[in-house]
């Protein structure tokens, strides 16, 4: 039956469901520290194109560096997260 909490425990992730999750938490380690950043910058009238650079070169690294860490590739996926981190510091 569905009624219980479910506290048993569950088989260690494979590889790939590991390297998904960790991923998600880095995501929302640092989605919430973006968007008070881009929040902050429209909130005090500084939006310029460097701004709208930066913002959107972190939102399409976060996109592309989600199925490379998925994938295990290695030096790729740390220049592209790399790009994420300086892209919403713009």
């Amino acid at each position: 039956m569905n009624v219980g909490a479910r506290d048993e425990a569950l088989p260690a992730p494979n590889a790939m469901a590991g390297r998904m999750m960790r991923a998600q938490a880095n995501f929302q380690e640092t989605f919430p520290i973006a968007i008070v950043a881009l929040l902050g910058v429209v909130l005090a009238n500084k939006t310029n194109a460097t701004t709208a650079l930066g913002g959107w070169i972190w939102l399409g690294a976060r996109v592309v560096y989600l199925p490379l860490y998925a994938a295990g590739v290695p030096v790729v996926r740390t220049i592209v997260w790399t790009a994420a981190r300086r892209g919403w510091r713009w």
